[in-house]
């Protein structure tokens, strides 16, 4: 049917395009072999010297079944999966992205116009997201975030944190992971800056993000 050959003309064309890749950059092909398990996640997370624990951020859409007077529809959701080694990977459900979009919107706003402080704000986003997964991450020192959507506009340690006049750095360190999939590989190639050189540090502050150039 038109539709069957809709999915052979769109296959052939991503197979065309992958031949091109290699062509044009062989590492992809070794790259696509690379496949990362929740095993191998799972045993990099282990490996670290510190507990760590993961946040595989994802938004998608929940169908709506129809009711009695409105069709079915799609709603955007968002879900947090808990990585953590020794435990099961947890789901945790957020709700409507447009209800956290909405609250991200008022924290960023009175961000640029009061600053970065402890805002109502920021306290609403907070129990919005961060409450929601703190029972599973109290523990951990580091947490790793791969955001999606909305939040990815959100930096976690910038949130409020428990106690008044702190922040979420004050309780954890964050670290943002775009790809989750390819943590193992990017510290089993570290740079050599890093490798056997426990003195390096790099420090940076007084960032101005909202300053353009004139």
């Amino acid at each position: 049917d038109a539709r069957r050959e809709e999915i052979d003309s769109l296959t052939a064309k991503r197979e065309g395009l992958e031949r091109e890749l290699v062509r044009l950059y062989p590492k992809y092909s070794e790259a696509r072999r690379q496949k990362t398990t929740v095993k191998s996640l799972l045993a990099t997370l282990s490996n670290t010297e510190t507990d760590v624990v993961l946040l595989d951020i994802l938004v998608h859409q929940l169908l709506i079944p129809a009711a009695k007077d409105s069709p079915p529809r799609k709603e955007a959701r968002v879900s947090v999966f808990v990585v953590r080694p020794g435990e099961p990977i947890s789901w945790i459900n957020l709700g409507k992205s447009e209800k956290i979009e909405e609250r991200v919107e008022q924290w960023l706003k009175a961000v640029a116009e009061r600053g970065i402080l402890p805002t109502v704000t920021g306290i609403n986003l907070r129990e919005l997201v961060w409450d929601k997964l703190k029972d599973k991450v109290n523990r951990a020192k580091i947490i790793l975030v791969s955001p999606d959507g909305v939040l990815t506009r959100v930096p976690f340690a910038a949130l409020p944190g428990s106690e008044k006049g702190k922040f979420l750095i004050h309780e954890h360190m964050f670290a943002v992971i775009p790809v989750p999939a390819k943590l193992p590989q990017a510290l089993a190639a570290a740079s050599p800056f890093h490798r056997g050189n426990k003195d390096n540090l790099l420090l940076v502050g007084g960032i101005d993000y909202g300053k353009t150039e004139t």
